[in-house]
């Protein structure tokens, strides 16, 4: 693959049917995602800016904190390939999950360059750490995790038998289901391209990219957890990017884990996370069906 392919292979932005200009189509998430979430702050109740680390996007935010305590509770990772977006962009999904009794806590960390892959990696499992903390003080039915783009790369981490060791098999009982949206679980090709890795700024190298790859972990302890694994992919999406969440589907499954793979048609890399706002979306819908089980 020349290097134009693979910056191709690795753009989302120029494979959506419905908007063919890469810039109006990144406008228009960032208009959805702004519009949608200060809409859903204004109308649901929600706690703020909860800390876990020092720094300022250390933080998350908990939406449905009217529910009783028992409610299961929905994590969502906001996407934007480890350097864009925030918790305040990324709560365009919360309302139906929190209309059909589920909190959503929404959580953010720092971004590169600012900070290293790893460091962000790093953040990540404190947040989680947070989220089972929290999770412990409230006794939920189940806790499930949705990620998009980078946060479906991320959600993985939360996975090793060290978190799990952090996190304490009880509480870790609670996680059912995963969710991983247009992932990216191999970063050996991603970190060659400029548009994503320009300069090195993820700062992946010789040393530490298999273990900035998930598809290099093994998952197999995880056997003795009722967890399932669903990754979705759209239609109008890369070939690349449509194998990543195929292959790592598979590598979970020669791991004897339940894992499903799902390839929506029609939908971009956009507009299959931006349609967990509606009711009716079939993934929505799914998640919600697997909540009340």
């Amino acid at each position: 693959m020349t290097s134009r392919d693979l910056e191709k292979e690795y753009d989302p932005t120029q494979w959506s049917q419905r908007i063919k200009d890469p810039k109006e189509l990144l406008a228009s998430h960032i208009e959805y995602g702004n519009t949608v979430s200060d809409a859903n702050r204004y109308a649901l109740n929600c706690l703020l800016n909860t800390p876990y680390g020092e720094s300022f996007r250390q933080k998350l935010d908990i939406y449905g904190v009217h529910l009783p305590f028992e409610a299961p509770i929905v994590v969502y990772v906001h996407g934007g390939f480890w350097q864009r977006s925030n918790k305040h962009t990324a709560a365009y999904a919360v309302k139906p999950f929190v209309e059909n009794q589920a909190k959503v806590i929404v959580i953010d960390f720092d971004l590169c360059p600012d900070v290293s892959l790893t460091e962000v990696i790093k953040q990540f499992k404190k947040a989680v750490e947070r989220v089972f903390t929290y999770a412990g003080e409230h006794n939920p039915k189940s806790i499930s995790f949705i990620g998009h783009d980078s946060g479906a790369h991320l959600i993985t981490y939360l996975l090793s038998e060290e978190m799990i060791s952090s996190i304490g098999t009880d509480k870790f009982k609670l996680l059912k289901n995963i969710y991983l949206i247009s992932g990216i679980y191999d970063v050996s090709d991603l970190r060659h391209t400029e548009l994503h890795n320009h300069g090195n700024l993820l700062s992946i190298t010789d040393e530490n990219v298999d273990e900035l790859s998930p598809i290099k972990a093994s998952y197999a302890h995880l056997g003795k957890y009722d967890i399932t694994f669903d990754a979705y992919v759209g239609g109008d999406e890369s070939p690349t990017f449509q194998k990543q969440s195929r292959e790592f589907v598979a590598h979970l499954k020669m791991e004897k884990l339940q894992a499903n793979f799902h390839k929506i048609d029609g939908l971009d890399h956009y507009d299959i996370v931006e349609k967990l706002s509606e009711i009716n979306y079939d993934v929505t819908q799914t998640i919600i069906s697997n909540l009340n089980n």
